[in-house]
């Protein structure tokens, strides 16, 4: 996983924005990084990923000559991945779109399944699996809406899950059915699972996210089914919480320098907000900051160049033009879909 982040950053990055990718660090620069080098699949996908460890292994990784200047991965270690690059096609997994949804969707999912499961057999005394509160209460609100129904949607749950179940690959499938507990069984850890399957264990909770990321996708296209109904109805939003304040302020008419005085932040941590929402944001304009030919010339230089390294363009696009504009402009122009992830020659 270490591997395929630094590859897909090609040297235009520090080993420590490969960390921030795959430990999902709330941070404007690095939800850009996973934006433009494609690698919303690698956002948070290792979250318990310390780094000291991290440092740890890609020290190993130049010691055995995986990694090249600039921490780019060699012949042999681009050989060596390419059986996980293929996994990370396959599981679904997207850390960017879901990293505040998988966790409570799980919650209340695998919640939902006990109760239903116990209540099923006429057996109300259970010990709940998911201790969370707002998803215990969330479950009785769920249970009293439904009614006589329950049953009903229990059927459709069922249904709903293993439809999306048959769509992946078969340890996906095995990975999240163990977790589940019912009145008669009780789900395993990861480590159990990562044991049974010989696996290490952030390969069994990658697949698992991918698998409930895939669920909340499906979910969000099908409004009337139960799986819909365990969604938060207010959406996920894709701004950090300090760049959702700034957008407010910038909502308001207030200028980039007014608002960092209001927040008394930098105006560099400012502009960073500026560069999160001109990504994320859609109908979001820039031409105030940045003249539309300014835009076309620094995505055309971005193009020419394939790279996104901000010294390279400025040094090419002259003087005139600053690192921030060439941020906003990068941003706005989204990921340069024709350009694949590969190493850097």
């Amino acid at each position: 996983m270490i591997l395929i982040a630094l590859k897909r950053l090609r040297g235009e990055r520090t080993d420590a924005s490969a960390y921030h990718l795959l430990s999902g660090k709330r941070s404007s620069q690095t939800i850009t990084d996973a934006k433009w080098f494609q690698s919303k699949d690698l956002f948070g996908a290792l979250g318990k990923l310390n780094k000291s460890k991290f440092e740890h292994i890609t020290a190993s990784f130049y010691q055995r000559g995986w990694l090249e200047a600039g921490g780019v991965p060699g012949v042999e270690a681009s050989a060596a991945i390419e059986p996980w690059e293929k996994i990370l096609e396959e599981a679904g997994f997207d850390g960017w779109a879901y990293r505040d949804m998988g966790g409570k969707f799980w919650r209340r999912i695998a919640l939902l399944i006990q109760t239903l499961s116990h209540l099923y057999q006429q057996k109300k005394q259970f010990v709940p699996i998911i201790q969370d509160v707002s998803a215990q209460e969330w479950v009785k609100r769920k249970l009293a809406v439904w009614g006589a129904e329950r049953y009903s949607a229990m059927n459709r749950l069922y249904e709903e899950i293993k439809g999306c179940l048959h769509e992946l690959k078969e340890i996906q499938a095995f990975i999240f059915v163990y977790k589940l507990t019912g009145a008669e069984t009780l789900g395993k850890t990861t480590e159990q699972i990562a044991r049974i399957q010989g696996m290490e264990k952030a390969e069994i909770e990658y697949l698992f996210l991918g698998t409930v990321h895939t669920l909340i996708k499906k979910a969000e296209s099908r409004p009337g089914t139960v799986l819909y109904e365990c969604l938060d109805a207010v959406g996920n939003s894709q701004l950090t919480v300090t760049a959702e304040k700034t957008l407010d302020f910038i909502n308001r008419g207030l200028s980039l320098e007014e608002i960092a005085r209001a927040r008394r932040l930098k105006e560099s941590t400012i502009e960073d907000h500026f560069v999160e929402i001109a990504g994320e944001v859609e109908g979001f304009s820039i031409d105030d900051l940045v003249p539309t030919k300014q835009q076309e010339a620094i995505r055309r230089v971005a193009a020419s160049l394939d790279t996104f390294k901000l010294k390279a363009l400025k040094e090419k696009l002259g003087g005139e033009v600053t690192y921030f504009a060439i941020r906003l402009a990068l941003a706005k122009g989204g990921e340069k879909g024709e350009r694949k992830n590969r190493s850097a020659e």
